[in-house]
């Protein structure tokens, strides 16, 4: 690919982001994209293939779970330097504040939510995708209680995305806890490490 296209192709994907963030996915109209990018129509087809693979370009290139858990994952093995219970509570953690901080991975998450669409199911395939290298992990510490251990991982991690989504979203307190403040997000993170202690100790391999 020549400079022309590289560049091209960065504009493109910073304007995907840009309407994104701040339209919802109802912007991301051709026209809207190319005229904020600066670039002809022609190149979307040229560069992408499509509107629909520029879009999931750039969402799976700035997705919590589908990248930046993924790369984390893939590199760290679970072994007795990085324990599951440990890297569990990492992507809990960084999932919490990635979407209190990320908005257009904010209005990604709404849209998952908000209708069916083949770019979507991809999406949150590719996130279930890294879950399940997790859970696969988790099978020699839980043995029979892994089931249990996905249910668990499913509350934890609906319960967070809920409330980075809640917080963000400027709506007030959540059981008394005002969580755009430092003190109400640690509360919250420790709540969840304490859980997920609690968790590990009563069901992991003893």
């Amino acid at each position: 690919m020549d400079n022309k296209k590289i560049d091209a192709r960065n504009r493109l994907l910073d304007a995907v982001g840009e309407i994104l963030a701040k339209e919802g996915h109802k912007g991301l109209r051709i026209t809207t994209i190319c005229k904020k990018a600066g670039v002809d129509k022609s190149l979307v087809y040229t560069i992408f293939g499509s509107l629909e693979n520029l879009i999931e370009t750039y969402i799976v290139s700035n997705d919590y779970w589908a990248d930046k858990a993924k790369k984390v994952h893939d590199v760290l093995p679970i072994d007795q330097t990085v324990g599951l219970k440990d890297l569990i509570q990492f992507f809990l953690e960084k999932q919490f504040t990635n979407v209190f901080q990320d908005q257009t991975l904010q209005k990604t998450m709404l849209w998952s939510i908000s209708e069916s669409n083949p770019l979507m199911q991809r999406i949150v395939s590719a996130r279930e995708g890294v879950g399940e290298g997790l859970f696969i992990d988790s099978e020699h510490y839980f043995g029979e209680n892994n089931e249990y251990f996905r249910a668990f991982s499913a509350v934890n991690v609906a319960a967070l995305y809920y409330l980075a989504l809640h917080a963000a979203a400027g709506n007030g307190t959540f059981c008394g806890i005002d969580l755009n403040t430092k003190q109400g997000k640690e509360s919250i993170l420790q709540a969840v490490a304490e859980i997920n202690t609690y968790f590990f100790e009563k069901y992991g391999k003893k």
